[in-house]
């Protein structure tokens, strides 16, 4: 029996088949070895005192011709396994075969043209590293002013005979260095979410592919411009720009009277005063009664109570622990619990105190919604501003913005208030109720059209937002 050893620093094959046997009529299933070099091909075929010489055929186009690519005599003194430097002419596929000839006269037959024996060594040779055809990357858009990431996607497709694996790496350090962001196949699409913070704006792409001979290389590398997330500032002033102006909704003016109609006017205006003086002589003049209200009667539902002045103070004191350690976990939920109680039992005071040290936990953004509606309710709205003006951008939630701009509303500051207020996300549940208070606002700094136009706007919901606008309209 005959046994055949492909020897390399990387590679060991072997394959067995029976000694002087005729090439088979039917081109038989090899398993291929894959190499992307040079291979010392070596035979083995037990007592090498017993081997004459040993010759090797190589054939390039599948079978229909064969090559003594070498003959290597063996001696019987000092017999030396025969070894073939096999050195391909370019990539693609070679069959080897050796035959042997014996000192007791055996000898194995040489393979035949248009055939290709069951023994024979298949070569892969791949020596051309994987092509990434396709690369392409682009970042999703960002409309959170207070968002930290955003998402690139990616499509891509790699070429290559004997494709093996593939991954997709990135750099946010301007290409200085990439690291591994996922494994992926020759062809498809993926999302990777990356941070908006990197050191010029923009990340970098590439793939590093490798097929089954070894070969590797990485692509080139795609950069992405990362958007940035818009600008608080600018998105208020696009926000008060889209507000109607006064002259867009004021009723027209009265129409300028004739002189003679003027005139007419005038006498009746006369003879009313006169007989206003005559009722007054019967009657007791209402006004000036002690502590009598004003004959003209003011509307409860659209009249608007100036707010608190700025110099409104906090009862308490704020005391944001500093240098903790971030809570997680059951013991984030139980001082939550903890600070619910005390809520719900008047303790207002110690309920603060958990709740500001939950600003650094997996709770906190419910703890930051829940003591700022407490504050409100307590009417301490100075302190939920000194909280919300000191909140870190993660905190800063739509609900949060919601009592800000309400709490700043109500010691005098309606600038501020609309800055908070105008950028709750427009789908957001506290959306209706920040622009009612956006509403208040423009009434507060005498822009009633544009108030009313809001109140209208909302009154035509069926919650709690919609009946006060509905009030505030005056209806």
């Amino acid at each position: 029996m005959l046994r055949r050893t492909v020897l390399s620093a990387t590679l060991f094959a072997a394959a067995s088949a029976a000694s002087a046997m005729e090439p088979s009529p039917v081109t038989p299933v090899i398993k291929p070895t894959i190499v992307a070099s040079e291979q010392l091909i070596a035979i083995d075929a037990g007592d090498l005192k017993q081997v004459a010489k040993a010759r090797f055929f190589v054939s390039r186009d599948q079978g229909q011709s064969w090559t003594m690519a070498q003959e290597i005599p063996v001696d019987a003194t000092n017999p030396q396994v025969p070894r073939f430097a096999f050195k391909p002419q370019g990539d693609g596929s070679y069959y080897i075969v050796t035959a042997i000839s014996y000192r007791d006269g055996r000898a194995e037959i040489e393979p035949k043209p248009n055939s290709i024996p069951a023994k024979a060594l298949l070569l892969v040779v791949d020596a051309t590293p994987p092509v990434v055809s396709t690369l392409e990357a682009v970042a999703e858009a960002v409309t959170d002013p207070n968002a930290t990431t955003t998402t690139i996607n990616v499509t891509w497709a790699i070429t290559d005979a004997t494709f093996a694996s593939a991954s997709l790496e990135i750099s946010i350090d301007g290409g200085a260095t990439f690291s591994a962001a996922q494994a992926i196949p020759a062809t498809g699409s993926t999302k990777l979410t990356v941070p908006l913070k990197t050191k010029d704006g923009s990340a970098q792409i590439r793939i590093v592919a490798k097929d089954a001979a070894g070969n590797q290389a990485p692509s080139l590398a795609k950069n992405v411009t990362l958007p940035q997330p818009p600008d608080p500032e600018k998105a208020l002033a696009v926000a008060v720009g889209s507000l109607p102006t006064l002259a867009e909704i004021q009723p027209p003016p009265e129409p300028v009277a004739k002189a003679s109609e003027v005139k007419s006017s005038e006498n009746k205006s006369s003879e009313n005063k006169l007989s206003d003086t005559k009722s007054s002589d019967s009657k007791p003049a209402v006004n000036d009664a002690p502590g009598a209200k004003s004959v003209e009667e003011k509307n409860p539902a659209t009249e608007v109570k100036p707010a608190a002045t700025a110099s409104t103070t906090t009862s308490r004191t704020v005391l944001v622990p500093a240098n903790t350690s971030f809570l997680a976990g059951p013991g984030a939920d139980n001082q939550l619990t903890a600070a619910r109680a005390l809520r719900d039992g008047g303790d207002i005071d110690s309920a603060l105190s958990i709740y500001l040290r939950l600003h650094d936990s997996s709770v906190a953004k419910t703890a930051v919604a829940e003591e700022l509606v407490m504050l409100a309710k307590a009417g301490d709205a100075a302190a939920v501003v000194a909280i919300a003006d000191a909140l870190a951008p993660e905190l800063r939630t739509d609900a949060a913005r919601l009592e800000h701009g309400k709490a700043l509303l109500a010691v005098g500051r309606a600038t501020d208030a609309d800055a908070q207020l105008l950028r709750v996300r427009k789908g957001a549940d506290e959306a209706r109720e920040a622009l009612l208070y956006i509403g208040k606002s423009a009434a507060l700094q005498g822009k009633t059209a544009v108030a009313t136009k809001i109140y209208e706007k909302l009154a035509t919901g069926d919650d709690a937002v919609a009946a006060e606008a509905k009030l505030l309209r005056g209806k």
